[in-house]
């Protein structure tokens, strides 16, 4: 998060707050996002217990996000 000193990069919306939703989500260390660069799009990954997110990039089943 910003407010932990996150850089100015893209910003996602998301449903929820900082306790429901994706927001909550995410900020719990259990859905992550990443830009990729080749194929030019976000990807996610939704994780059942909270992980680092380097650890995080290296496991598989990670989605492409898009509209639902």
């Amino acid at each position: 998060p910003r407010s932990a000193g996150g850089h100015d990069g893209p910003v996602l919306h998301l449903c929820g707050d900082g306790t429901r939703g994706c927001h909550g989500l995410a900020e719990a260390h259990k859905l992550y996002f990443r830009y990729d660069f080749a194929l030019y799009v976000w990807k996610w990954l939704k994780l059942p217990q909270a992980l680092k997110y380097d650890r995080a990039l290296d496991l598989p089943g990670w989605r492409v996000a898009g509209p639902p």
